[in-house]
């Protein structure tokens, strides 16, 4: 999971904030289709949701994380984007900097 959310970051510092992980849900017309590994990939995934939200706890402030995704600039926008400069990922970046 680091690894992806890094690779989010080299796109955009805050592309982690703006990315929306969805439930895989089980429909009726796929329930026979499920063999044991298929039930526990679908299991993993509240794991894997659990180590996302670990992992945006860990680079990312409180503050940044109860905003709406629509609130979390992107790069481009930073130059109307009214958060300071924070700590994100391993590096400190200041927004109006990451526009060039």
């Amino acid at each position: 999971m680091p690894r992806f959310v890094d690779r989010l970051q080299a796109i955009d510092p805050y592309l982690p904030l703006r990315t929306v992980p969805l439930e895989i849900q089980l429909y009726s017309p796929v329930r026979k289709r499920l063999d044991d590994e298929r039930i526990a990939a679908m299991d993993h995934q509240y794991r894997a949701m659990e180590t996302w939200q670990s992992e945006l706890e860990r680079r990312f402030p409180s503050e940044l994380r109860v905003r709406s995704i629509s609130n979390i600039p992107l790069a481009r926008q930073a130059s109307t984007a009214a958060i300071p400069e924070e700590r994100v990922g391993r590096a400190a970046v200041k927004l109006a900097d990451a526009e060039h």
